[in-house]
C-alpha cells in the first residue's frame, strides 16, 4: 500500500509582524501585501527548472496573485 505524491500545496497567512514591519517603513498596506507575495513567490519558484516552464508558472501565478488582490483591494 505504498503511495507516492507527485505535487503539493502551500496554503497560510502573510506574517502580521511582517505587514506590521513593512507598514512601520512607511508602505500602504496593500504595498505591503504585494512585496511579500510576490518575495513568497519567488521564493517557491526556487524549486522549478528554469526556462520556458518556470515563465509560465510565474506568469500563472502572478495571475491568480493578481486576481486575489484585486478582491482584497490590494495592488500588485
Amino acid at each position: 500500500d505504498d503511495v507516492k505524491c507527485s505535487h503539493g500545496a502551500t496554503i497560510g497567512q502573510l506574517d502580521p509582524r511582517a505587514i506590521f514591519y513593512c507598514r512601520s517603513r512607511g508602505m500602504s498596506q496593500q504595498l505591503a501585501y504585494a512585496l511579500l507575495l510576490h518575495s513568497y513567490v519567488d521564493a517557491l519558484l526556487e524549486s522549478v527548472p528554469s526556462g520556458i516552464c518556470l515563465d509560465r508558472v510565474r506568469d500563472a501565478m502572478m495571475e491568480k496573485l493578481s486576481h486575489y488582490a484585486t478582491l482584497t483591494g490590494a495592488t500588485l
